[in-house]
């Protein structure tokens, strides 16, 4: 089809940095491939990027790294969870085992300690690097940091009050399902089997997480 067309060229600049993200990706794909009106989703582009980064590592490696992420992205939830009266939250294409180089790993807290006690936290967990922009929510102004981690790689995560957690399954940027998991269960998935981080989680069924995933700006 016409969408995945450019799904696979935006894939491509992506992979090789052709483009800084997937809207500049997916319009000079359109522009290069004469399909102005191919609307890819953004999970279809992300499929494709998966599949170039699983040829180029080969099969087997490229498992072993999303697993060796996942597991890192745990003991950081853990470790935060700990340090901190907070609960923390997975959130986007990553619950649905969606982990590419270019697309940072998206972690909710919910604590009431303030932003430099969590930068202290992670600090002491070997973060050296921390930049902390504020977001521009449906909820409001809400802090957030961003690192580059080692084994995680980029890292945003946005500080929510205690009391919002009943409401976590709604998108912080749009108001719409969003996938999520917590560290328990990321930690059952990982103990169950290699490849279960892939299934769908928190509740959504298939189709609904594949539209959060999908069509989420900020935490898709």
């Amino acid at each position: 089809t016409e969408a995945d067309r450019v799904a696979r060229e935006a894939a491509r600049r992506l992979a090789s940095g052709l483009a800084a993200d997937e809207d500049a990706a997916v319009a000079a794909a359109r522009l290069a491939l004469d399909l102005p009106r191919a609307h890819p989703s953004r999970l279809l582009v992300h499929r494709h990027l998966e599949a170039i980064e699983q040829q180029a590592m080969g099969a087997e490696a490229w498992r072993a790294d999303r697993r060796r992420r996942f597991e890192a992205i745990e003991e950081l939830m853990c470790l935060l969870e700990q340090s901190l009266d907070a609960r923390t939250l997975l959130v986007g294409r990553a619950v649905r085992g969606h982990l590419t180089g270019t697309d940072p790993v998206r972690l909710r807290i919910y604590t009431d300690a303030a932003v430099h006690e969590i930068a202290a936290a992670l600090e002491i967990g070997g973060v050296e690097e921390m930049a902390f922009p504020v977001e521009e929510t449906t909820r409001g102004r809400l802090d957030s940091i961003r690192w580059a981690d080692p084994d995680c790689g980029e890292v945003v995560m946005v500080r929510m009050r205690p009391e919002a957690w009943p409401d976590r399954g709604r998108n912080l940027f749009r108001d719409e399902p969003v996938p999520t998991l917590d560290a328990e269960g990321l930690r059952r998935r990982l103990a169950g089997d290699a490849d279960a981080v892939a299934d769908a989680g928190d509740g959504l069924d298939q189709s609904a997480a594949e539209n959060a995933a999908s069509s989420s700006a900020n935490e898709g």
